[in-house]
């Protein structure tokens, strides 16, 4: 059976609402050249192991490859259906990277043993091709990153940013328009726009997605004790910090912590950049600002994830001994170290982090 003439199963697609279903017959019943996505992946890795066992592990290099990847591309609507883009096999990727996992035991005695566990993972994605280009450049990735943007050349997830010219004497945010400092906000979107990547008013930033993952894992006994704890590791990404939108403002009466610094009067575009409060509304003003790159994190963080507390013994009550286990969990215990001043959990910019939790368990084995 040739798959590449065989359609996609409708089955494949019942996450999506019954208000949807004649666009989903479109999609994948009636589009017979819609093809199966084809991943290929090619991994290589070593274990190791020092004398003694002191040290073991293994580092593995890997990359997949996806071709044939479903995308929008564009449709008129009017033949039949509701949508103005359908899915169709239109994209390619690349992703690559290392993988290594190292377990020690530097001290081991009778009584006392340490066992560090260390993990990381570096990884990076691009888009190799996209056949139904649907996107007007940087510009798309301008926001918070949070959508997949196929750009040839570009990560999937990915962020760019306005360059910054500052606030004006009226309290304005400033960009680049030909070169020059502006609140043209209209003509620095179409001058990106035209320029695309040679544009000098718009860069992209980064990856909005960590591109290395670690954590590190200690165990720790002492007799009957036990203690083990767990701190993560995510870097090499970027997040856009939530700000003040006037819009937002008027409308839902929501200001983010930026909103005590905006300009009020002459002389603060000196010590400040948070645009100064406007009306009528220009949703273009909150929109740059919004994208600029003085709102641009790093996201790299570490977090302890948990604490365990162990005690593990035997009690003899009368002719019987009785096994015991006693445990105690803390869990969710947040940031211990961030790289960007301004927001305490990155993880969480524009929402509350998970609060921390302690359970307690006791267990007697008769």
């Amino acid at each position: 059976m040739d798959l590449r003439k065989t359609p996609l199963p409708i089955a494949s697609s019942f996450s999506a609402s019954l208000t949807n279903f004649p666009t989903l017959i479109i999609n994948s019943m009636n589009d017979p050249t819609l093809r199966w996505e084809k991943v290929r992946t090619y991994n290589i890795g070593v274990d190791f192991k020092f004398k003694g066992d002191v040290v073991t592990g293994t580092l593995e290099y890997y990359e997949k490859k996806g071709t044939d990847l479903y995308g929008a591309a564009p449709y008129d609507y009017t033949v039949y259906g509701r949508s103005g883009t359908i899915t169709k096999n239109i994209a390619e990727m690349v992703g690559r990277g290392i993988e290594a996992r190292i377990l020690a035991h530097p001290v081991k005695t009778g009584a006392f043993s340490w066992q560090p566990e260390a993990l990381i993972n570096f990884n990076k994605n691009k888009t190799t091709a996209y056949h139904q280009q649907n996107f007007t450049g940087l510009i798309s990735f301008v926001g918070a990153g949070n959508a997949i943007v196929p750009i040839v050349g570009k990560p999937l997830n990915a962020i760019a940013a306005w360059k910054w010219a500052g606030l004006d004497a009226e309290g304005n945010p400033q960009g680049f328009l030909a070169g020059q400092p502006s609140t043209n906000y209209l003509g620095i979107r179409a001058e990106a726009a035209e320029l695309d990547e040679e544009a000098t008013n718009l860069y992209f930033v980064g990856s909005s997605v960590p591109q290395v993952y670690g954590s590190l894992i200690n165990t720790i006994r002492y007799k009957d004790f036990r203690l083990s704890f767990n701190f993560s590791f995510k870097g090499d990404y970027y997040f856009m910090r939530p700000v003040t939108t006037y819009a937002t403002l008027y409308s839902m009466g929501q200001a983010q912590r930026d909103f005590d610094d905006r300009w009020q009067e002459k002389g603060d575009e000196l010590q400040t950049d948070v645009p100064a409060v406007n009306y009528p509304l220009n949703r273009d003003r909150d929109g740059f600002y919004a994208g600029s790159e003085i709102n641009v994190l790093r996201g790299d963080h570490v977090r302890l994830e948990y604490v365990n507390i162990g005690w593990n013994t035997s009690v003899r009550l009368g002719q019987r001994n009785f096994n015991t286990v006693l445990n105690m969990n803390l869990s969710n215990l947040g940031v211990v170290w961030r790289k960007n001043p301004f927001v305490s959990d990155p993880a969480y910019p524009e929402s509350i982090a998970p609060g921390k939790r302690i359970g307690l368990s006791l267990k007697i084995e008769l």
